[in-house]
């Protein structure tokens, strides 16, 4: 992304208060919150390999081959 609608901050871009307001643990146990964000981020890292997997997925369908393996993991690559 090289341009943000004028006036947008960064906070407002990456809805961040609705981001952070995201994790409502159910107990007072301490450790609630450290399982309840890491188990988002890995959702959302799987939501980002989602994201690129339907990149590449469409670049070959236009038999572009060259521009997903810049789009998938070298260990991915690696294994064909």
């Amino acid at each position: 992304m090289t341009a943000t609608p004028a006036g947008i901050t960064y906070s407002d871009y990456l809805a961040l208060d609705e981001l952070l307001g995201a994790q409502r643990p159910l107990s007072t146990l301490h450790d609630e919150m450290l399982f309840i964000v890491i188990h988002q981020t890995k959702e959302l890292w799987l939501k980002q390999m989602l994201h690129e997997l339907g990149l590449a997925q469409s670049l070959i369908r236009e038999d572009r081959f060259a521009p997903p393996t810049r789009h998938l993991p070298a260990s991915a690559a690696s294994n064909r």
